[in-house]
């Protein structure tokens, strides 16, 4: 039976290759779907950040019309600029038991790299390494992880018969309440209280006992991912994800801080000009 590789695009067979894996999986029962509007406004050119900068093309095999296998060559700019490297990626890589299938696949992608002057192939990455990355290769009957891939046993050796090799080891850890220390479900505790809490929180902390307690809270601030004290300890600045809505820009709020009450009062906010800003770093002057 011939292979055959289609290119498809996000306005022109995207839903083919994002349902593929539901077909793949749909007898394992530890299987978990991705939600298919989150899957479909990551591969919006138009919505996910990635698309701002990195480029993609997606392939699927096909046999007698019927699809056996999915990949997505990937063009990570921001990766090579920032690591200095000159790498093309992968992803979004689910395919058959068929050697044959895994091959041409992996040609598209090796293609896709020798096309923009890349000389090495790392992945499945999907789309960045800030996404899930990887290919499981252990723990194969457990419930798959938060933000770890799940794949069939096979994907692992059928790679490595192509010629790809492990650049490194992820690990995910399940870690049980009852052996959990009481510091640490105090910490988890604390965490959801916070998650809850519409603002910013300011914590007591007992430096004995490592409790935490509320002090104050500064109301009105949706999503507020990370917040950091300016080196004095006068101010505190925020980023916010402004709701989570792929496509928006985030916020970066200023307080003062009452050095009496270390209550925060607002003094100013510019949008960060990205979507769903996680750090801010302060700089020393």
């Amino acid at each position: 039976m011939s292979t055959i590789i289609k290119e498809v695009t996000f306005k022109d067979g995207i839903s083919e290759f994002i349902n593929f894996p539901h077909d793949l999986y749909k007898d394992d029962p530890i299987y978990v779907p991705e939600i298919f509007i989150g899957q479909k406004d990551m591969m919006n050119p138009d919505k996910y950040p990635f698309h701002k900068y990195g480029k993609v093309k997606y392939f699927l095999a096909q046999r007698n019309g019927k699809t056996v296998g999915r990949i997505a060559a990937i063009n990570n700019t921001n990766y090579n600029r920032h690591h200095k490297s000159n790498v093309g990626f992968f992803g979004f890589f689910d395919f058959i038991e068929d050697q044959e299938v895994c091959n041409l696949l992996l040609d598209q992608a090796v293609a896709y790299a020798k096309e923009n002057g890349q000389d090495f192939l790392m992945g499945p990455t999907n789309f960045t390494t800030n996404e899930t990355a990887g290919t499981l290769v252990d723990g194969f009957n457990d419930s798959p992880k938060l933000m770890m891939t799940y794949n069939k046993p096979y994907y692992g050796k059928l790679m490595e018969i192509y010629g790809l090799h492990k650049e490194m080891d992820l690990f995910a850890f399940m870690i049980y309440s009852d052996k959990a220390s009481d510091k640490s479900l105090r910490i988890a505790d604390a965490v959801e209280n916070r998650l809850k809490a519409k603002g910013i929180s300011i914590l007591k902390m007992d430096a004995t006992t490592g409790v935490l307690t509320p002090h104050t809270l500064k109301e009105g601030i949706i999503n507020p991912s990370f917040a950091t004290f300016s080196p004095d300890g006068n101010f505190v600045y925020a980023v916010s994800e402004t709701g989570g809505d792929v496509g928006a820009s985030g916020t970066v709020h200023a307080f003062s801080v009452n050095p009496q009450t270390q209550e925060l009062t607002k003094l100013n906010e510019q949008i960060s000009h990205n979507y769903a800003p996680c750090h801010i770093n302060i700089d020393q002057q």
